[in-house]
């Protein structure tokens, strides 16, 4: 396959699931300060989705890297959220309108999460 091609596959693919992502009406990232994140470009999050918890609010999706990834076309949203505790967990879906994560020591932190 050719660069190209390739391009115009991935393309057609991240629109597809942006899509579906706006169908489904996933909390969008608002806001991202994990700069040394690969999917965070200029404080804006280009991963499909992240889920949050398991050990705190943390975005499961950070990856330290130094270079960018995910799509333009990709809107990102919140695929899960482990945190029973926190109010906007409805059965491990997020019902905030939309999330902000923040850095926080060595973790990226999902900074809407509030305690029940």
């Amino acid at each position: 396959m050719t660069e190209i091609k390739k391009r115009e596959y991935r393309r057609h693919w991240h629109s597809r699931i942006t899509e579906v992502i706006n169908m489904v009406k996933m909390p969008r990232i608002k806001t991202c300060d994990a700069k040394m994140c690969g999917y965070n470009r200029d404080g804006i999050c280009y991963t499909i989705a992240i889920n949050v918890g398991a050990s705190g609010p943390r975005c499961n999706a950070f990856v330290q890297a130094d270079i960018k990834c995910g799509g333009d076309e990709i809107t990102s949203g919140v695929g899960a959220c482990k945190m029973k505790e926190c109010q906007y967990n409805d059965c491990l879906i997020c019902t905030a309108p939309d999330i902000s994560v923040k850095w926080h020591g060595i973790q990226a932190l999902c900074q809407t999460f509030t305690k029940r």
